[in-house]
């Protein structure tokens, strides 16, 4: 995977950004870093073959609902189209007791679309997700996850996605 210059702009302000809010002091009622996970599954471009996925994320977690913020990264290429998409969600755990905790969530998309087909012009394109998925509680250092989302752009995508996320502080 070749990482173009705006690319690696983006996942450095993103890991910055991700240490500072884990280091720096703020009140109960504020987001906070509660942990960073990484996922796999299938996508399924609209008129494309399903193929595999991968995605890393940084969860923040609002002490009174539970909401978490969820800015990540993901791949994926489907010869000629690869897209780096970048995401902000927003998850909202339903109140369920027991060690599986279902969640939906909503959030906004930049896919960036590298064509590799002479002539052919990369493609910028903002989308957005709806989610639903499964927590999966298993120790407090780390918990598993499956979700399934639809993201809608120029190039509708459904994925299924499996990861873990691994618990800093205040989990």
């Amino acid at each position: 995977m070749k990482l173009h210059h705006p690319d690696f702009a983006f996942l450095a302000i993103l890991a910055l950004a991700g240490l500072a809010a884990a280091v720096v002091p703020r009140p109960a009622c504020a987001l906070g870093s509660a942990g960073v996970g990484f996922k796999a599954g299938l996508v399924s471009p609209d008129n494309g073959d399903a193929t595999a996925a991968i995605g890393a994320n940084w969860v923040f977690k609002q002490g009174g609902l539970g909401l978490r913020l969820t800015p990540e990264f993901m791949y994926w290429q489907n010869n000629p189209v690869t897209d780096y998409n970048f995401n902000l969600n927003a998850l909202l755990p339903l109140p369920f007791s027991g060690s599986v905790k279902p969640y939906l969530g909503a959030g906004a998309a930049m896919h960036n679309y590298r064509i590799d087909v002479p002539g052919a012009d990369d493609d910028t394109d903002w989308g957005l997700n709806i989610i639903g998925g499964f927590d999966f509680t298993s120790t407090s250092q780390f918990n598993f996850f499956a979700e399934g989302r639809f993201a809608s752009n120029t190039r509708d995508q459904v994925l299924l996605l499996a990861g873990v996320t691994f618990h800093l502080k205040g989990w």
